[in-house]
């Protein structure tokens, strides 16, 4: 009886820690991918043409999704809350990251004679930024030291965020049109009516010469005048 008793202490001991091996060995592991290398693309010929006085800072905000891409866009993105272009108010301090200002309420035209730089992050979720990351721009390896200078850089911090300044210079002064707006652009003449229309050339171009057509349904006696 003792042994038959013993037995049972054993095999109740056995199983008990079967069980708690089989407890204490059940795991989860979520393998990210690592990114070890982001290649950003600046579009020179959309940005030669936004990046000018005739424009607002508040344009050239808007712009920087179009001028701005990324071969990486289903693994990371652009935190667009904290993308914008910031200018240096103050040579004298413009080594210090205080020394740059926002745009206010983006009304303002971009400022002649003055340094642009474009403060934007990039944020991943389902993926890491690696501790050996190398960033390039438009195929040129980009510095990755946290200076404040005037000069490119990016600053990693943690597994998930990327911040990066892109110095883009001074604004052209070129003349270019912007825009034309016309007025009652979807109006309709009936036949014998009379109208006036306004076109508006918007940009700082001193020509602001407008030349008026008509297609689709018109007649030889149907008149253009100008005045």
């Amino acid at each position: 009886m003792k042994k038959v008793f013993s037995l049972c202490i054993t095999l109740v001991t056995l199983l008990a820690i079967v069980a708690f091996a089989i407890k204490t060995s059940l795991i989860t592991v979520e393998a990210k991918e690592e990114i070890t290398r982001i290649d950003l693309t600046l579009d020179q010929e959309k940005f030669d043409y936004y990046f000018n006085v005739a424009f607002t800072e508040g344009d050239m905000d808007n712009f920087i999704d179009e001028i701005l891409d990324s071969s990486y866009k289903e693994k990371y993105y652009i935190d667009r809350n904290n993308t914008y272009i910031m200018y240096c108010y103050d040579e004298a301090v413009k080594d210090n990251y205080y020394g740059y200002y926002g745009t206010g309420d983006g009304t303002e035209n971009l400022k002649q004679n003055t340094t642009y730089v474009i403060k934007f992050l990039l944020y991943t979720d389902n993926c890491s930024f690696g501790e050996n990351l190398e960033v390039y721009l438009n195929d040129e390896l980009q510095d990755p030291l946290h200076n404040y200078s005037d000069t490119s850089y990016y600053n990693r911090f943690g597994d998930y965020g990327v911040e990066f300044r892109i110095s883009i210079g001074m604004p052209s002064t070129e003349k270019i049109v912007t825009g034309i707006e016309v007025s009652d652009e979807e109006k309709q003449i009936v036949k014998g009516e009379n109208d006036t229309f306004t076109a508006t050339v918007l940009g700082n171009t001193d020509d602001k010469t407008v030349d008026w057509s008509l297609t689709g349904n018109t007649s030889a006696s149907t008149v253009v005048s100008n005045g």
